[in-house]
């Protein structure tokens, strides 16, 4: 939702059928210890674009750490494929887009709102509300279920919740985020001194390359 001339987007806590902790394990017969290690968060997510000043932050984990991480906000360009189709019996427009990676298609009524310029997490750039949105390899979805319509005093809760959660963060950008990233496998790898270990630690060469997963895939600053 638009709040402030800002751009909020968020959900709520993903749930798992065990909840996941950190810990370690002593084999005296070995003499050997084992370190688990999970990602921070509870699997939620909350994003902000500051449409005044262009810039995005959303929060990504990094090993045990939670990051604020910054970003340039992009217009897309949404390609019109001439297709329609209904949406909870709503008409739609069908539209294209390839970013960071992905080839994604949205279905966008203007009956709902015309000027609506947002969808969910980083998509913008719609002439209506965008219903469903995937990518071509079915791997990402968001579709709309229900439509809700709040007060100005809910929206200023929800983008305060967001603030707040954000503020006290440590911030960097996503170049730089995702330059360490996959150096660490995801953040997963431990490095020297992060947890603190013992001097004759050693770490285990991983067999495979790293392989980015997730929603983007490619960045603008890499080599096509």
């Amino acid at each position: 939702f638009k709040h402030n001339n800002n751009k909020y987007y968020f959900t709520g806590k993903s749930n798992f059928e065990k909840e996941l902790v950190q810990g370690q394990n002593f084999d005296s017969i070995t003499n050997t210890l084992s370190i688990n290690l999970v990602m921070a968060g509870d699997g939620s997510e909350s994003l902000i674009s500051n449409l005044y000043k262009k810039k995005i932050t959303d929060l990504r984990s990094f090993g045990s750490e939670i990051l604020k991480v910054s970003e340039d906000f992009q217009e897309m360009k949404w390609i019109d494929t001439s297709l329609k189709d209904s949406i909870m019996d709503y008409e739609c427009q069908v539209y294209e887009l390839d970013f960071r990676g992905r080839h994604y298609i949205a279905y966008v009524t203007s009956e709902i709102e015309e000027r609506y310029n947002f969808g969910p997490w980083k998509f913008n750039g719609f002439d209506g509300v965008p219903l469903l949105i995937y990518d071509t390899e079915k791997k990402l979805e968001w579709e709309i279920v229900n439509i809700e319509r709040l007060s100005d005093k809910e929206l200023s809760e929800y983008a305060s919740e967001i603030e707040n959660r954000q503020q006290e963060l440590r911030e960097v950008n996503l170049q730089d985020f995702m330059y360490v990233y996959d150096r660490t496998n995801g953040g997963m790898t431990l490095t020297k001194g992060y947890p603190v270990l013992g001097p004759d630690f050693i770490e285990e060469n991983p067999k495979e390359k790293f392989k980015r997963g997730g929603l983007e895939l490619v960045f603008e600053w890499e080599d096509k």
